[in-house]
């Protein structure tokens, strides 16, 4: 046995482990939030990329509804944002968790000046343990395109990913 052939191994194999530990950065139990400061509310972005003013027609019910019915459309669930959203204009609203069940955004409404109101093609209905979670941000990103046809739609995203048109 030759002793510094045996040193430069098992320094060689501790360089290589320190090299391995710092390359693998923070072990999991520092990427998970101190006990006790779970979130507790949910962020709900409305983003207007229209060239006109929207009316985002939101409604918030702390049940998760599984269907749009008179339980989730009614006046105590409707939240006024006051003036209508103006072109590329982005609003920020926060909810507690328990009281948002569900976001339903009953065919936000396009605002063209001297013309009738354009109705989304399509009314999102979202539910907590679904399609978001207590801490999320949901945006409710209201587009108009002209291209093929004229079309206005309301899009989902959740922390900055898709989840429905």
């Amino acid at each position: 046995m030759r002793p510094s052939a045996l040193t430069i191994r098992d320094a060689a194999t501790l360089l290589a482990s320190a090299f391995a530990l710092a390359a693998m950065g923070p072990s999991c139990a520092d990427l998970l939030p101190p006990p006790g400061s779970q979130p507790t509310q949910v962020v709900v972005e409305l983003v207007n990329a229209t060239p006109y003013a929207v009316m985002p027609e939101l409604y918030v019910d702390p049940e998760k509804r599984v269907y749009v019915g008179d339980q989730i459309v009614a006046d105590e669930n409707f939240v006024d944002i006051g003036d209508p959203l103006a072109p590329m204009e982005i609003v920020r609203l926060g909810f507690n968790c328990a009281d948002a069940g569900s976001f339903y955004s009953d065919h936000a409404l396009m605002l063209p000046p001297g013309r009738r109101s354009v109705p989304s093609d399509n009314a999102p209905l979202l539910r907590q343990g679904v399609e978001f979670r207590c801490g999320d941000t949901v945006s409710l990103i209201f587009i108009y395109t002209t291209t093929p046809a004229p079309d206005f739609f309301t899009r989902v995203e959740v922390n900055g990913r898709f989840v429905m048109d």
